[in-house]
């Protein structure tokens, strides 16, 4: 998690933050307090400073995950008016998607890159394995890419777009 460099997400988010605990990596959030955010971080470093959570390390042992490995949560939070761009208007509407909001989250949203040096299209860089095979994963069998619509009422009248061009002449 700490290997990956700023410059490796390409996001439409404004900002991407890396955050430490006590003088170690812990992970990244991308567009904090934005309409949508993500959120990937460490979670075996946090249960270990936190050990109210300890429990979970012995459930993932029982289920065959090697102790020495570190866990990796990845996660988005969106808001309701990306909901509504996404047509997901209710819960079972979302129950319905959660294939839908995942691709567009890791696919169209934020994408962690391999950098190809000499190339400054970021959207040209490959993508990071790792984040393929998250991108990939299935909430339903009938998963069904989603994309966001926006409301004919965020777009600039003609007479102010004509004046931001003249302006800019």
């Amino acid at each position: 998690i700490g290997e990956f460099h700023r410059e490796a997400w390409v996001t439409r988010a404004g900002g991407v933050d890396a955050y430490s605990r006590q003088g170690q990596f812990s992970g990244w959030v991308i567009g904090a307090s934005g309409p949508i955010s993500a959120r990937l971080y460490d979670k075996t470093l946090e249960i270990h400073q936190k050990k109210h959570k300890a429990y979970l390390l012995e459930l993932w042992r029982m289920a065959g995950m090697k102790p020495d490995l570190p866990v990796l949560r990845l996660e988005f939070q969106l808001r309701r008016e990306v909901l509504e761009q996404l047509a997901v208007r209710s819960f079972s509407g979302l129950l319905r998607n959660q294939g839908g909001i995942w691709q567009y989250a890791t696919h169209e949203w934020l994408r962690l890159t391999k950098p190809l040096a000499g190339d400054s299209n970021r959207g040209r860089w490959p993508t990071h394995p790792l984040w393929a095979q998250l991108g990939e994963v299935l909430w339903r069998l009938d998963d069904v890419p989603l994309k966001r619509q926006y409301s004919a009422a965020r777009i600039p009248a003609q007479d102010r777009l004509f004046r931001l061009f003249i302006a800019l002449l």
